[in-house]
């Protein structure tokens, strides 16, 4: 059983392990055309391992995941994409919803013939996941989230008053104004800052109204409801401005309600935390992993020594 952390962890010193040449060849892109969407994806490592399948966050791409693919692919089969609306997923399609998305990732999945996951979602993607979730357990191995909040909580109080003022700034804020604004709360270092500032400009104007929109309907209450698979809750310590903070201010409350996750914030990181601090990162998750969705059953394993 995975040990319950009342308290975040922190840790400083990562393993030399826990981060790589972030250079690791991707395949190829594939697509898959869904409801009026080309979906963009990749994969890496043996081919014939479990799979984990990461999900960027609103605006960003598949290129989020770019160190963590590097530790990761080393034992299990890697699947990332950009979700519809994003990086090359165009055109946006038949509409988009947090559910919409969920049913895309499943068909990907169900594309490359995994039956099971370890889903791992980063803010908006970290909705995706949680909803996968919840409609199909039998389909999540692990859950590992990256400055995400609880999607069967009530939609939180802030996000609802605020809805009308952060829908404006999408439709009238002028154009380098908001992408400089979205790598500025993206990440605490300069390098993140830019990756995100270039991701935004990827997704236009119009379909990132669209996306928003299916975000704030995103949330149903769930009373009575925990998550059913082993779970990881992360966010950065900078992460402080992206959902009126949120993230950090709701996290103790969904770490009470999910018995037995682990929780930790990642030092020296905003809201890209994995980007950030992708030593921490990949050694939360690898920790994680090896323990909740092992790449290698333990008895064969064991026969191999």
């Amino acid at each position: 059983m995975l040990d319950g952390l009342r308290q975040p962890e922190l840790f400083n010193m990562p393993s030399a392990s826990t981060i790589a040449d972030p250079t690791t060849v991707l395949s190829p892109p594939s697509v898959l055309e869904r409801q009026g969407c080309r979906l963009h994806y990749w994969t890496a490592g043996p081919k014939t391992r479990p799979w984990i399948a990461l999900t960027h966050g609103f605006t960003m791409d598949h290129r989020l995941f770019e160190t963590q693919v590097a530790v990761l692919a080393r034992d299990w089969r890697v699947l990332v994409w950009d979700v519809r609306g994003h990086g090359l997923s165009k055109p946006i399609g038949e509409g988009f919803s947090v559910g919409i998305a969920a049913a895309d990732l499943l068909a990907l999945l169900d594309h490359v013939g995994a039956d099971q996951a370890a889903l791992v979602g980063h803010s908006m993607g970290g909705y995706v996941a949680q909803e996968i979730e919840f409609r199909y357990p039998k389909r999540v191995a692990a859950l590992a989230m990256i400055s995400s909040t609880c999607l069967t909580f009530e939609q939180p109080a802030a996000l609802t008053l605020g809805a009308p003022f952060t829908q404006a700034a999408l439709r009238f804020c002028p154009e380098d104004m908001y992408h400089r604004s979205v790598g500025e709360i993206a990440g605490v270092s300069d390098s993140v800052r830019a990756y995100a500032e270039h991701a935004s400009r990827q997704v236009s104007r119009a379909d990132r109204e669209r996306i928003w929109a299916g975000i704030l309907g995103s949330y149903h209450y769930e009373p009575g409801y925990r998550i059913r698979c082993p779970l990881l809750l992360m966010h950065g310590d900078h992460d402080y401005q992206v959902a009126f903070g949120l993230i950090k201010l709701l996290a103790p409350r969904w770490i009470e309600r999910e018995v037995g996750c682990r929780h930790a914030i990642i030092p020296r990181a905003g809201h890209n935390a994995n980007q950030d601090n992708p030593e921490f990162v990949n050694r939360m998750l690898l920790e994680f992993l090896r323990e909740a969705y092992p790449a290698v059953p333990a008895a064969v394993e064991g026969a191999a020594e």
